[in-house]
């Protein structure tokens, strides 16, 4: 039976180690602490049954008191684990990475990838290394990114397929049969997304603008335009006249619409 470290800001989770061929147990989930007040990392704790629950402190180690394990799991993880930790598991770690690698690797990849005008995004289980996003691959596979979707409606399907491809991640971690080697010099991390980086500026196409907005969906920061020296939040892109609305005149001259939030 493997000793297992669940490090998780999400319950799905915990719902990773369901299959019974996984010869897995859990002796300790980790949190960060960026993210210990979220009503998700909450919901994390109440479905720990009385497993022992760490705080990670941000930039340093796991408390040495953790109880043992030989393997780390990291799933929808919001801060880097030290290096230090990563050695203290000798049967391997393996985290979820909701991306292709390389080309995606780092911080908020599932909205750059939509802003970007991705039709598909990468679903990668790999090593965890001192390098982000650069350990070797367990196992992979994508999902299709439809016009129609939002970043919410793509995270979801990320969910359920992150954890279909968990089984073979595992078999392949404990192996030490990586399906693939990357190299971390071929791609930079992607910066986690700035507030500013959601502004609609002037020169974007009628496509961009889309993409932007929907890949700045709730429960995210949105999109914004500049009103009367105002950020105002943008709902969605409509293409005709809508109540509450900006005109947006496109790079090849078209006109959008962006709907915005009511303020209050």
């Amino acid at each position: 039976m493997y000793r297992v470290h669940l490090y998780t800001t999400d319950p799905t989770g915990l719902d990773l180690f369901d299959a019974a061929e996984l010869d897995a147990m859990l002796t300790a989930i980790v949190i960060p602490e960026n993210r210990a007040d979220t009503e998700k990392v909450r919901a994390v704790c109440a479905r720990a049954n009385r497993l022992p629950i760490a705080v990670h402190l941000r930039g340093r180690a796991v408390h040495s008191d953790v109880p043992p394990a030989d393997v780390a799991v990291s799933w929808l993880y919001s801060q880097i684990i030290h290096a230090s930790d990563l050695a203290r598991y000798p049967s391997g770690t393996a985290n979820f990475h909701g991306g292709f690698l390389p080309k995606y690797r780092g911080a908020n990849v599932l909205q750059w990838a939509i802003v970007n005008g991705e039709d598909s995004l990468g679903l990668t289980w790999h090593a965890m290394s001192e390098a982000v996003d650069a350990g070797p691959i367990w196992a992979e596979g994508n999902i299709a990114i439809d016009s129609a979707d939002t970043a919410w409606t793509v995270r979801k399907r990320m969910v359920e397929g992150g954890r279909s491809l968990f089984p073979q991640a595992w078999r392949a971690m404990l192996a030490r049969r990586p399906v693939r080697i990357i190299d971390p010099h071929d791609n930079p991390p992607w910066p986690s997304r700035r507030r500013s980086d959601g502004r609609v500026r002037p020169g974007l196409t009628r496509r961009q603008v889309k993409d932007l907005v929907r890949a700045l969906c709730p429960p995210w920061p949105p999109a914004t335009i500049e009103v009367d020296g105002i950020d105002r939040a943008i709902e969605r892109v409509a293409d005709a006249p809508a109540p509450n609305s900006k005109t947006y005149t496109t790079s090849d001259g078209t006109c959008v619409y962006l709907v915005l939030r009511d303020p209050s």
